[in-house]
């Protein structure tokens, strides 16, 4: 490690607006599962990597993921999206 320790890791992850604001029936295979790549892969693997380092520094650590309430909400064109 060049900075040192890794004392937590926030995942935060988005997806620009853009493509995925179409309905749902107009919504391409392809730019849903970039969405999930962004979204929920790169959450993992990130969350796998920094804990596997938390691990081996065993002095714990946290990891945090955020997410909107977007999810919670339903509005027009969003089948892939959340703020």
């Amino acid at each position: 490690m060049n900075f040192g320790r890794i004392d937590f890791l926030v995942n935060n992850a988005a997806y620009a607006r853009g493509p995925d604001r179409v309905p749902v029936v107009d919504l391409s295979a392809d730019i849903w599962h970039r969405v999930l790549e962004i979204k929920l892969t790169g959450v993992f693997l990130c969350s796998r990597a920094v804990a596997r380092v938390l691990l081996r520094q065993g002095q714990g650590g946290s990891i945090v993921n955020l997410s909107s309430g977007a999810g919670k909400r339903g509005t027009a064109n969003a089948a892939a999206y959340s703020a």
